[in-house]
């Protein structure tokens, strides 16, 4: 038996690789789902669309410390506080996911490939990425446009979907392709955002209204989770999905491995028996699994982040009436950072125009007097960006994650690096540049986040042609393992500055096709 351990795009990845291979897998996942109140609404919703139902999976984005919700409901954290016991320094926000379909249950859907210059200190180049990208892409949907300077990210599919940007957008655009000549020299690249959403309608599916939910949870879910990869597994005759299952440690011997587990409500004990285990619980449970399975208890590892911060920027070219306009809410545009006076390696910025949770912020600024100011605020809004930043983990702050002996509780550490500085020689840059940009940034509303709020973090057992105990081999082999493989982004090197799914899925793809397997 070939067992995979959790069901986010790694575990997705990994068991489509297997099962071109002729190999049957199981999946053993805690599977946290979406109420069935919520997916009820959901469906409703999918047949015919009421505006009083949509609300009710509506959420406030500004509540919880910033938790970002999916369809109003906190499912994709739930169940984490009763199994996992995080002790954290105050600038760390650690929030992992035992959901089904894991942190793809919310992300972003900001879809670009690796390119050769993101992944320099890796321990091979991007040419063993680039034919599972392309493997990838065979299931995974990806929207893309015209507007794209970027040639060292090829797009590695002809099957696009099209989407129509938000007037802001198009602005934005027009600007910059009338202005690339001189935004390159000054290490500028930009381009429609690439994201993982299938807009136009496939055999009488349903398709993109524009309705501007997406922040909240598509309510037609066209935006790509691996629940929807994992729907389709269930399907073929050599795949299992047993859910409920919380592993917490591996031991391997000469015939296979031994999986210790628990069942994630009542808490009884459990043991698998495996020829072979490719784990993909995702970067904080799979360092607390490889831990303890190396008995490293109170040994601290190194996670790597990719730092995001936010800031406002105003268009100098004005649009209208914003707020009534159909359009959806991801990214809508990407730019992206070459000064290496600045950094060791590319920044990254996704672009947001306009989108419901503006007011809700207002409205928390402004609090009784927003009534009086928001008639005032709406040519602030026909003008205004969020851009959201990422740096590469060699330009970041970083945490020691540990395991306690109870094999229960994590210790997370800020790791000393302080990337402040380099914020703000961005901020400058960018303002030096703003006539070519097109945007003016408001560099004194720079929100940073905390370490791992980026959600991407990973690294803390390198892949590495070197022997370490705390790395792995190029098939994500940990030291004294011949039949763990390790394919989530616990095992990546670095973490460069923008989407780490993709790659995440590239990479699980290619362990999976290329290791040796114990029948």
């Amino acid at each position: 038996m070939i067992y995979i351990i959790g069901s986010g795009p790694s575990g997705v990845a990994t068991a489509k690789a297997l099962l071109a291979r002729g190999i049957a897998v199981t999946m053993i996942d805690a599977g946290v789902e979406l109420e069935k109140s919520k997916q009820l609404l959901l469906n409703s919703l999918q047949v015919a669309w009421r505006p009083e139902v949509a609300k009710k999976l509506k959420h406030n984005i500004h509540q919880e410390d910033n938790v970002k919700l999916s369809y109003g409901s906190d499912y994709p954290y739930q169940q984490v506080d009763k199994v996992l016991k995080i002790i954290s320094d105050k600038n760390i926000y650690c929030k992992p996911s035992l959901a089904k379909g894991g942190l793809s249950t919310i992300w972003g859907a900001f879809n670009m490939p690796y390119a050769s210059e993101d992944i320099h200190d890796w321990p091979f180049p991007i040419s063993y990425l680039e034919p599972y990208y392309k493997k990838v892409l065979e299931f995974m949907p990806l929207a893309a446009s015209k507007f794209d300077s970027t040639n060292s990210a090829p797009l590695y599919t002809d099957q696009l979907f099209t989407y129509q940007h938000s007037k802001q957008a198009d602005i934005l655009l027009q600007h910059m392709s009338a202005h690339k000549q001189n935004l390159f020299p000054q290490g500028f690249e930009y381009g429609s955002a690439r994201l993982a959403v299938s807009f136009n309608s496939l055999s009488g599916l349903p398709h993109c209204s524009y309705c501007g939910y997406c922040q909240h949870g598509c309510p037609y879910q066209i935006i790509y989770s691996s629940q929807d990869t994992l729907r389709e597994l269930e399907k073929e005759k050599n795949f299992t999905y047993i859910k409920n299952i919380l592993v917490s440690k591996l031991i391997e011997n000469k015939a296979g491995i031994i999986i210790k587990a628990s069942h994630l409500h009542s808490g009884n004990e459990l043991e698998f028996y495996g020829k072979q285990v490719f784990l993909a619980a995702g970067a904080v449970f799979s360092t607390k699994i490889l831990l303890a399975s190396l008995n490293l208890y109170n040994k601290p590892v190194l996670l790597k982040d990719s730092q995001h911060f936010m800031f406002p920027c105003f268009l100098y070219k004005a649009t209208s009436k914003v707020k009534s306009e159909k359009l959806h809410t991801l990214a809508q545009a990407y730019i992206k950072l070459t000064e290496k006076n600045i950094l060791s390696n590319r920044a990254h910025f996704e672009v947001f125009t306009y989108m419901d949770h503006y007011e809700s912020q207002f409205k928390k600024i402004f609090k009784l007097f927003y009534p009086l100011v928001q008639y005032g605020l709406t040519p602030v809004l026909n003008r205004m960006l969020i851009l959201q930043g990422f740096l590469h983990s060699q330009d970041s702050e970083g945490c020691l994650i540990s395991l306690q002996e109870d094999n229960k509780t994590i210790k997370l550490q800020q790791y000393q690096f302080q990337a402040d500085e380099k914020l703000k020689q961005i901020g400058k840059y960018l303002f030096k540049h703003r006539r070519l940009l097109g945007f003016f940034p408001v560099w004194s509303f720079l929100q940073v986040s905390k370490i791992m709020r980026s959600y991407h973090y990973g690294g803390s057992f390198p892949m590495s042609k070197n022997k370490d105990i705390v790395a792995t081999d190029l098939l994500g082999k940990p030291y004294g393992f011949t039949r763990l493989h390790v394919v989530d982004a616990t095992v990546f090197p670095s973490i460069p500055a923008h989407a780490i799914t993709l790659s995440i899925m590239a990479n699980a793809y290619r362990i999976a096709n290329e290791c040796n397997i114990y029948e």
